[in-house]
């Protein structure tokens, strides 16, 4: 009984840990990028991909392929009342 709760309790220590130090990894991936990143740069791609896309949607102005994607997709989809 007692080794099982021995294991119970290294268990909880191990996960408690391990979610410290996925939060503290989170926490300096978002606060402190690696300085081979450039946030400003990924930012405005970001950006500009999104204006892209949205100019697109707005004028359905898409590849044939994503066009034909889509609607096999739709075609696929369960029709709702």
């Amino acid at each position: 009984m007692a080794q099982g709760q021995d294991t119970a309790i290294d268990q909880a220590i191990r996960d408690y840990f391990r979610e410290a130090l996925d939060w503290g990894q989170e926490f300096a991936d978002i606060f402190a990028p690696e300085a081979e990143v450039d946030v400003e740069d990924c930012i405005a791609t970001l950006e500009t991909r999104l204006a892209l896309l949205r100019r697109r949607l707005a004028v359905r102005d898409f590849p044939s392929d994503v066009q034909s994607d889509a609607t096999t997709l739709v075609r696929q989809s369960p029709r709702t009342p």
